[in-house]
């Protein structure tokens, strides 16, 4: 996964993805302690054809969080 800052509240998520595949995004605030919640669910794989990536833009409006994907089949 990689996360690149469009604005300074955009960021860009991108993973690799297949059609094929369901995807699930989470977010964790804060540090260790955090619970995941989910942020998007059953989302249809639409990887770029040029590179395979999936791309989902957020705005963020807290200090720290961490991203993570899940995979499901449909």
């Amino acid at each position: 996964m990689s996360i690149s800052n469009r604005s300074e509240q955009v960021w860009s998520l991108s993973f690799p993805a297949t059609p094929e595949r369901r995807y699930r995004l989470q977010r964790k605030v804060g540090g260790l302690e955090g619970i995941w919640v989910d942020v998007e669910s059953g989302l249809a794989g639409q990887p770029d054809p040029g590179n395979g990536m999936m791309t989902i833009e957020r705005t963020n409006t807290f200090d720290r969080v961490y991203y993570r994907v899940g995979v499901e089949m449909p």
